[in-house]
C-alpha cells in the first residue's frame, strides 16, 4: 500500500483545513495509507481524529512564507515572526516523514512551499496545494521566490485556472483542482425548512445573505454602509461572527437585519435567502461562491479579475466595484425588483457549481493527481522539441508524470514554423547551455536534473550529444538505472576502433533499451546492449485519434484536395517530403521524373537549392513542382491529393514521413536505407523497397536514380484497383504505429 503524508499548517478550523481533510479522505478512499501532520492540541487535530485519521501532532509553531492576496502585508512583524519558525517546523516535519516513509508528502498551502527543498533533500517527493491567490500587482521578488520553490515540487495544485496561469509553472506539473462543494449543498431545502432550522421567522421580504462576519477583508464596513442604504422591504441575514459583534456592525440600518452569529448550518442559510453578497475588498478565494451555486442562489461579488472565472456578469451573478457601497446597494435593489432575473442567475449558478465543483468530479481529479504523485516520475532527455516528440510526451503524460528536457529550442536547417504549433501540456525544461552543431548542445545542469528525487525513471533519447554524454556519466557515477530510447541506427562498418569504443561506452550500460526495428536491435547489440534488455516499440509521428484515415482518399476528396494545391485533376501524382539535402535523394528523384512525363511529382520541404532548379531547366523537366514548407495539417491534405509517396533516401535513421504518408492512405516507395521503410513495408503489399546502391559505405553511381525511375514507372502504370488496395494496406499498417501504441510500450518499459 502506498503512503501519503499530509501537512497542515494551521490549527484553527477554516476553509484550508476542511479542504485538507477532504483531500486526505479522497486518498484513503483511493487505497492510500494516510497520515496527517497537524499542530498538537489544535481544533484541527481534534477534528481529524474525530473523523478517523491517523494524526501526527507536532509541537513546533508552524512556520511559513506568508504573502498572498488577503494575507498579512510583506515585511510586517507577522511575516518575520513566522519566518523564524520555519527551521524548527521543517525539522519536525522531516522527522515525521522519516518515521512514516511516505511515497509523497502533500503540503496544504503555498506558504509552506519553503518545505519543498528540505523534503527533496531528505529523499521525499512533494506535492503542494496552492489554496491562496497571489496579489495581481504584488511583489515580483516574492513571485519569483514562490515560482522557484514550487518548481521543485512533483505536482502543484491550484484552486483556479487564473492562479495556475498566473504562476505559469513550466518545469513541474501544474493542475487546477477546484474546491469542492459537499453533496448535501446540492440537495434542495425549502424556505420553510430553512426558517425552522435556523429559528428565523418566515417573511416575503427579499433576503440577502452576508457571510463575512466582522472581518474587514470580507467587506464588513461595506455591508454595514449598504444596510443604511437599502429600503425596509429588504432584509440582510448576517453570519460569520458572534451575534453581538454583528449587531454592532449593523447599528443604524434602514433595512431589516437578522444576525445568525456563527452558523454551522450554511445549507439552510443559503436556502433562506434570495442572493448571497460577497463585498470583499481584497481578492481571495470564496467558498460561498460555490456553495451558493449548489444551493441555486445567485451571487453579487466585488469585481476582481482573480475571481472572474467563477462569476460571469449577468449570467450567474452580478459584479460591483470593490468597496462601493452604493453600487452594491443598487445591485441588491435591482434584483429585489426583478425576481425573474434572480431565478435565471440562480439556475445558471447551479449549473456552474455542478459542472465545476461537484464533489464527485473534484474527487476524481484529486485521486488521479495523488496517484500520479505517488507513482513513477519520468524524466525524458532529448535534443529539440520536434512536434512529434512534443505530441508523444503529451500522450505519455496522460498515463504517468512526464518531464521533458530539451537541449535546444530550435535546430539549424529546420523551418521555425515547424516548432510554431507545439503545445506543451507537460512539464518541460530548456536548460541553459552552449549550442553545438545543428541540433545538439552542452548543458552541464543536466547533472542535477538526472539525480533529482522527483524522477524514478530517466529515459535518454540518444547518446551522442555532450548533454547526453554528461547525463550518462552522471547516472553511472550515482548508480542510477536509466533507459536508452533510440529512433534507429546504422552500424558503421568502416568506422575507427576509437569511434566504436566511444559508442560502446555510451550505448552500453542501460537497464533497458527501446528499439523501433530489428535492424535497430542489431545496432544496439553491436554496440554493447544486452539483447534481453531490448523492448521493441513503434516509432511514429501519427496520432491514432487525429491522424489516421481508414481508407485512401475517395475520387471526390482527391479532386477537392488537388484544387486546393492547384494540382492536375487527372493523372497520377507522387509526393515527396523532406529537406533538400543530398541524403534525401531528391536530386535523383527530379532526374528520374524526367523519364515519366505523364507523372506529376510534388516535392514539399522548403525552398529548393539552385542546383535543383538548374537541373529542371537543363533537362527541360515540366512535371516536378515544389510545394514549399507545409505544417502537419496542411501536409495531410496534400497527401490525400496524391496517389503514392516516394522517399529515395540514401540514409534515414527512421523516416517519419513514411508513417505519415501511410496513415493518409498512400503506398510508399523508399530504399533499403530507410529504417521505417524496411520495418513497415512489404513489397507489393503496401509499397516497394528499392535498392539504394549503397554498400560498405560506398555508393554505386546511377543506381539510386535508375531504381527510383523504375519504381515511379511501375506505380504510374499500376492499375487503379491495385493502387487503392496498397493504399488500404498502408492504412492498416499505420494503425500499428501510433502515439497511443508507442506510449503503451514505454509504459511496459517503465513497469
Amino acid at each position: 500500500m502506498k503512503k501519503l503524508l499530509f501537512v497542515g499548517h494551521f490549527g484553527k478550523t477554516g476553509g484550508a483545513g476542511i479542504s485538507l481533510l477532504r483531500t486526505a479522505q479522497v486518498a484513503k478512499d483511493a487505497g492510500f495509507e494516510v497520515r496527517i501532520c497537524l499542530p498538537s492540541g489544535s481544533p484541527m487535530e481534534e477534528r481529524a481524529l474525530s473523523e478517523g485519521f491517523d494524526v501526527f501532532g507536532y509541537a513546533a509553531e508552524p512556520g511559513s512564507i506568508e504573502y498572498y492576496s488577503g494575507g498579512p502585508p510583506l515585511y510586517r512583524r507577522t511575516y518575520f515572526k513566522k519566518a523564524l519558525r520555519r527551521k524548527p517546523f521543517a525539522k519536525e516535519i522531516i522527522s515525521a516523514a522519516k518515521a512514516f516513509r511516505p511515497d509523497a508528502v502533500i503540503l496544504n498551502s503555498v506558504t509552506t512551499s519553503f518545505m519543498i527543498p528540505p523534503l527533496k533533500k531528505a529523499g521525499f517527493r512533494a506535492g503542494i496545494f496552492v489554496r491562496e491567490t497571489f496579489p495581481k500587482n504584488g511583489s515580483k521578488r516574492m513571485l519569483k521566490l514562490y515560482r522557484k520553490l514550487l518548481s521543485g515540487a512533483s505536482g502543484v495544485y491550484f484552486i483556479s485556472d487564473y492562479d495556475k496561469n498566473f504562476f505559469n509553472l513550466t518545469k513541474t506539473r501544474a493542475v487546477t483542482v477546484r474546491n469542492s462543494v459537499a453533496d448535501r449543498f446540492f440537495e434542495p431545502v425549502s424556505r420553510d425548512e430553512a426558517c425552522a432550522a435556523l429559528g428565523v421567522c418566515a417573511s416575503d421580504k427579499f433576503r440577502v445573505l452576508y457571510v463575512g462576519g466582522c472581518d474587514p477583508i470580507k467587506g464588513a464596513a461595506v455591508i454595514s454602509e449598504v444596510s443604511k442604504l437599502l429600503p425596509a422591504n429588504i432584509e440582510i441575514i448576517a453570519c460569520g461572527d458572534e451575534k453581538t459583534n454583528l449587531e454592532n456592525l449593523f447599528l443604524g440600518a434602514s433595512c431589516g437585519v437578522v444576525c445568525l452569529g456563527v452558523c454551522n448550518d450554511m445549507r439552510s442559510a443559503y436556502a433562506l435567502c434570495d442572493v448571497v453578497v460577497l463585498p470583499i475588498v481584497k481578492s481571495h478565494q470564496q467558498r460561498p461562491l460555490f456553495e451558493a451555486g449548489a444551493a441555486s442562489v445567485p451571487v453579487i461579488i466585488s469585481d476582481f479579475e482573480e475571481l472572474s472565472e467563477y462569476v460571469s456578469e449577468g449570467v450567474n451573478g452580478v459584479k460591483v466595484p470593490a468597496g462601493d457601497a452604493s453600487a452594491l446597494a443598487n445591485a441588491i435593489t435591482a434584483l429585489s425588483e426583478d425576481r425573474e432575473t434572480g431565478k435565471r442567475l440562480a439556475a445558471a449558478n447551479y449549473t456552474f457549481a455542478y459542472e465545476n465543483h461537484r464533489n464527485e468530479a473534484v474527487r476524481a481529479v484529486i485521486a488521479d493527481e495523488l496517484s500520479r504523485l505517488a507513482g513513477p516520475g519520468v524524466l525524458y532527455i532529448t535534443n529539440i522539441p520536434s512536434p512529434y516528440r512534443v505530441e508523444f510526451f503529451s500522450e505519455m503524460n496522460k498515463h504517468v508524470s512526464v518531464t521533458a528536457v530539451f537541449e535546444r529550442k530550435t535546430s539549424g536547417g529546420r523551418d521555425k514554423k515547424w516548432f510554431s504549433e507545439n503545445r506543451y501540456d507537460f512539464p518541460h525544461i530548456f536548460p541553459k547551455g552552449l549550442r553545438i552543431g545543428s541540433d545538439k548542445a552542452l548543458n552541464p545542469s543536466v547533472k542535477k536534473l538526472v539525480s533529482d528525487r522527483r524522477f524514478t525513471h530517466v529515459i535518454l533519447n540518444g547518446y551522442s550529444s555532450p548533454t547526453e554524454m554528461i547525463a550518462i556519466n552522471r547516472l553511472r557515477k550515482l548508480n542510477i538505472p536509466y533507459t536508452m530510447w533510440i529512433d534507429g541506427g546504422f552500424i558503421r562498418e568502416n568506422e575507427s576502433s576509437l569511434a566504436r569504443r566511444i559508442k560502446r561506452h555510451f550505448l552500453s550500460g542501460a537497464v533497458r533499451y527501446l528499439s523501433p526495428s530489428s535492424g535497430s536491435d542489431e545496432y544496439l547489440t553491436y554496440y554493447g546492449a544486452e539483447p534481453s534488455a531490448i523492448i521493441r516499440y513503434p516509432f511514429t509521428s501519427v496520432s491514432g485519434e487525429k491522424d489516421l484515415f481508414e481508407k485512401p482518399a475517395s475520387p471526390s476528396e482527391k479532386t477537392a484536395a488537388r484544387k486546393k494545391y492547384g494540382l492536375p485533376e487527372n493523372g497520377r501524382i507522387a509526393v515527396a517530403v523532406g529537406s533538400f539535402i543530398r541524403r534525401k535523394g531528391f536530386y535523383e528523384l527530379i532526374s528520374a521524373a524526367a523519364s515519366c512525363p505523364e507523372l506529376t511529382v510534388v516535392i514539399c520541404g522548403g525552398t529548393p537549392p539552385k542546383d535543383y532548379v538548374d537541373l529542371i531547366t537543363e533537362k527541360g523537366i515540366h512535371n516536378v513542382r515544389f510545394a514549399g514548407f507545409l505544417l502537419k495539417e496542411q501536409l495531410k491534405i496534400l497527401y490525400r491529393a496524391c496517389d503514392f509517396f516516394v522517399l529515395p533516401t540514401r540514409e534515414d535513421v527512421w523516416g517519419l514521413v513514411v508513417n505519415e504518408a501511410m496513415a493518409c492512405g498512400l503506398p510508399v516507395i523508399t530504399t533499403d536505407r530507410c529504417v521505417a521503410g524496411v520495418a513497415m513495408i512489404k513489397n507489393g503489399y503496401n509499397g516497394t523497397i528499392i535498392a539504394s546502391g549503397i554498400a560498405d559505405g560506398a555508393e554505386a553511381p546511377g543506381v539510386l536514380e535508375q531504381n527510383t525511375a523504375a519504381a515511379l514507372s511501375m506505380y504510374l502504370n499500376l492499375s487503379a484497383e491495385e493502387l487503392y488496395r496498397q493504399g488500404e494496406k498502408a492504412c492498416e499498417t499505420a494503425k500499428e504505429y501510433t502515439y497511443e501504441n508507442c506510449a503503451a510500450k514505454h509504459m511496459q518499459c517503465l513497469s
